[in-house]
């Protein structure tokens, strides 16, 4: 047996704190609201400067099928509830431009143009809700976005749909 050090986990580390409560209107599901035109940068998807194609709801955090293949942006919003208290590995990897925000906390930056690259946090997650946004970008490159998180057995598997929620 060997104890868990900060050198056997690579990651840079974050601990955050749980909102009150989900909503009352909550839904199963994240909020998708899909903009004609690629940016320059994923921080700007969704700051009024697009034209809005579609706003939907999605079961997991992905690029919907009517986006085309590139020249555009989406902003994914809603909550995740964490069922206990536990350290979470979340992987964001992308083409082009991608960010990933916990309780309005930049967790994971992926922003500016660029070729497909990941990138992995390690999150302190207490038991509750936590408000989740994701920001997406197509600028130079055919879309590719993915976003992984640790199972209680540490295997990377995508996000449970039973933990995302969005208010109507």
């Amino acid at each position: 047996y060997m104890p868990e050090t900060e050198e056997m986990n690579p990651y840079r580390k974050i601990a955050l704190s749980p909102l009150n409560q989900l909503p009352e209107n909550s839904e199963p599901g994240l909020t998708c609201h899909l903009y004609r035109g690629g940016l320059q940068s994923a921080a700007m998807a969704g700051e009024g400067k697009q034209e809005l194609m579609e706003t939907g709801t999605m079961t997991l955090p992905c690029i919907p099928k009517n986006a085309g293949k590139q020249d555009y942006s989406l902003v994914l919003e809603g909550y995740l509830c964490v069922p206990y208290p536990h350290e979470v590995l979340f992987k964001l990897g992308s083409t082009d431009g991608a960010i990933l925000w916990l309780n309005d906390e930049r967790i994971l930056d992926l922003d500016e143009p660029h070729d497909y690259q990941e990138q992995t946090v390690c999150a302190v997650l207490q038991k509750g809700i936590y408000a989740l946004r994701i920001q997406y970008t197509s600028f130079r490159h055919e879309g590719e976005l993915k976003i992984l998180q640790t199972n209680p057995a540490g295997e990377f598997e995508e996000m449970n749909p039973g933990t995302l929620f969005h208010t109507t």
